[in-house]
């Protein structure tokens, strides 16, 4: 059974401990700050108190295993994206789809929105496979620049689904999403 509750600014230096992406397509993902200096910085970053809420994600160990963001909350149209990023030592373990299923809770009782969106390179089909398990229903499918272009050149030459224009990387994403009517009757 895992735990959400606020991310504070004690947690960030907690995910120094966290394993490594070797494969490019998830460098971004892999958390690299080892200073205070670093882990300060980051933490501000994130905490855009009106636009966004971030929670940490504990195992039942109370092991900090990852954190799930709402983000660009949009409080006129009751609207938000969600991102989610766990430690690569944690993954396949279920420990994303119960957090997803804890976030609804939040985002639908408590913070009274009406949808929640998410998109997800068609790549990862790991983390696909976790957002439909979870409930998110695909609306589109769209070519959009990569997420990360610091390693454009490499993952372009390794990885098929890539292509260049210009300088920029761009791969297929999945847009999903989430509404109150399908969490409220129970569809998810």
């Amino acid at each position: 059974m895992i735990k959400l509750s606020k991310l504070v600014r004690s947690d960030v230096p907690k995910m120094m401990a966290w394993g490594k992406h070797y494969d490019p397509r998830f460098f971004h993902y892999n958390f690299d700050l080892s200073t205070e200096n670093g882990f300060e910085l980051w933490y501000r970053s994130k905490r855009k108190i009106f636009l966004r809420r971030i929670y940490k994600v504990e195992n039942e160990e109370n092991k900090m295993v990852g954190f799930i963001t709402i983000k660009n909350i949009n409080w006129a149209t009751r609207v938000a994206e969600m991102g989610i990023v766990f430690d690569p030592n944690e993954l396949s373990k279920g420990y994303g789809t119960e957090g997803m299923k804890v976030i609804f809770k939040e985002f639908f009782e408590v913070m009274k929105m009406n949808r929640l969106y998410l998109r997800v390179a068609a790549f990862n089909q790991r983390a696909y496979r976790s957002y439909i398990k979870a409930g998110f229903r695909v609306y589109k499918k769209q070519n959009d620049p990569f997420e990360n272009q610091q390693m454009n050149q490499v993952i372009n030459q390794q990885f098929d689904g890539f292509h260049m224009e210009g300088d920029v990387l761009y791969t297929d994403y999945i847009y999903m999403d989430v509404d109150k009517e399908r969490y409220f009757k129970g569809n998810l």
